[in-house]
């Protein structure tokens, strides 16, 4: 039976789903996709280059909780866009990459057969990226796009079995860590994306409080337990000092759902990881749930730190570093903008050269989220655009050093991108004017004498 085309049927299909939003560049492989997708009534959200693509839909999933789709050409070998699938790996997000792409092995690969029912292959390759956590591409050749579908003309090969995460023995798992934590007189609890995602702080936060343990978690998952006496803030190189103190003491730090290593961790991790330490592999929220007691409370081993930010803003209190006309000490800068950050906003901060004293200095929002992309100055724009028209009538504040690459964003987006530049003379715009409603750029001028290695103030 022959049928139309495979672009028009995947775009029906994509609709179908519940998706009126896809992005992507175009070029000739993927163009027919992209304007069937434009005629079904799909939105197609258009970058400028591939990463960019792949980072909008990275943050349109991470605010939408469920999968995006993007598509772009394929180019060597999706080159361009290998990067970008690699931090989204990493990042465990959960994005179909539609492209005329052979197999490799940055993530999770689903080759489309001719003769194969684009709507199943569609739903099959959105069921992986939610079952897996993982971005997919979903290969399908150029010629493909444009040719008529023909269901059952062609044998399919035999199909690979599922592979699914190895997620362990629960009970075995919660026994481990219930006898790592008997013996140890100093522990540490750090909460990773894996506890963030399960939605289960309070199971961490009742184990800390039955067992003296201390509490920090992984970049991801920053501000999980803010407001709790016995919180360190951030664990590991964006640490305060007074923090890093408590955890050169610990004698035992247990991973929940984060990726942490060294010789005296125990992760708890739904899949292998390599690295010094030990991997109890189980369900984080499943082994919490074993663990749960009565209320009561252990008195913490340990002097309470208090909130990372207080103990920031201490440190830079009276500080006054000489500081050449027209620029800011991004440590001072950015205590402040932190201030004036509104409730429920979206934070997203970039990985380029500024971006440790934004993972150290900026909080994350009461009631909001606190999303650190990684990757070269441009992609945190991209992942916040990408938020952004996920969260109409909510603020999303970006810290990036490069503003290229991304969509051009509707007037109605509530966006704020403080751009980190080095040296030059900072535009006339106050913090709090670019924080008002809509979208705004604000240029933060860095003293080129101050270095990301310069986190804390000298003495």
């Amino acid at each position: 039976m022959v049928g139309p085309t495979h672009a028009r049927a995947f775009a029906e299909a994509i609709l179908h789903s519940g998706r009126d939003r896809v992005f992507g560049l175009m070029g000739d492989d993927n163009a027919a996709l992209l304007l069937a997708l434009g005629e079904a009534g799909v939105e197609v959200v258009r970058a400028r280059h591939e990463g960019a693509a792949m980072a909008m839909a990275e943050g349109y999933a991470g605010a939408t909780g469920r999968p995006a789709i993007c598509s772009v050409p394929h180019g060597l070998g999706l080159s361009d866009v290998v990067d970008s699938l690699r931090l989204a790996a990493r990042h465990r997000s959960a994005v179909v990459l539609i492209a005329a792409a052979e197999e490799h092995d940055v993530t999770t690969y689903r080759r489309m057969w001719p003769g194969e029912n684009p709507a199943a292959a569609l739903a099959d390759a959105l069921s992986l990226a939610a079952d897996r956590w993982r971005p997919v591409v979903l290969g399908v050749d150029a010629e493909l796009m444009t040719a008529p579908v023909r269901v059952g003309a062609v044998k399919l090969p035999a199909p690979r079995p599922r592979i699914g995460i190895a997620r362990g023995d629960d009970r075995v798992a919660a026994q481990r860590l219930a006898g790592l934590l008997a013996a140890a007189k100093c522990p540490v609890l750090v909460a990773g994306r894996g506890v963030l995602a399960a939605g289960c702080a309070d199971l961490v936060r009742g184990l800390a409080e039955r067992t003296g343990a201390a509490l920090a978690t992984t970049l991801p998952a920053k501000g999980l337990f803010d407001g709790h006496a016995q919180d360190l803030g951030l664990a590991g190189k964006f640490a305060h000092p007074a923090a890093e103190r408590v955890l050169a003491a610990a004698d035992l730090l247990v991973g929940l759902g984060a990726t942490v290593t060294g010789a005296r961790v125990v992760r708890v991790v739904d899949e292998a990881v390599a690295g010094p330490g030990e991997t109890v592999l189980g369900n984080p929220a499943e082994v919490l749930a074993r663990l749960r007691g009565p209320a009561a409370r252990k008195t913490p081993w340990f002097e309470p730190v208090g909130p990372a930010a207080d103990c920031w803003l201490e440190d830079l209190a009276g500080y006054a570093p000489p500081i050449p006309a027209g620029t800011v000490d991004p440590r001072v800068a950015l205590a402040a903008i932190d201030r004036l950050i509104p409730a429920g906003a979206v934070v997203v901060v970039g990985g380029g050269r500024w971006s440790a004293f934004a993972c150290a200095l900026i909080t994350r929002p009461r009631a909001g989220r606190f999303v650190a992309t990684g990757g070269p100055a441009g992609r945190a724009f991209a992942t916040a655009a990408g938020v952004a028209l996920a969260s109409p009538g909510r603020k999303v504040v970006v810290f990036d050093g490069e503003h290229e690459g991304a969509a051009e964003l509707a007037a109605d987006v509530d966006l704020t991108l403080f751009l980190m530049k080095e040296g030059g003379t900072s535009a006339a715009v106050t913090a709090e004017a670019a924080l008002r409603p809509g979208f705004a750029v604000a240029e933060v001028c860095v003293a080129p004498s101050v270095l990301p290695r310069h986190l804390r103030p000298a003495p």
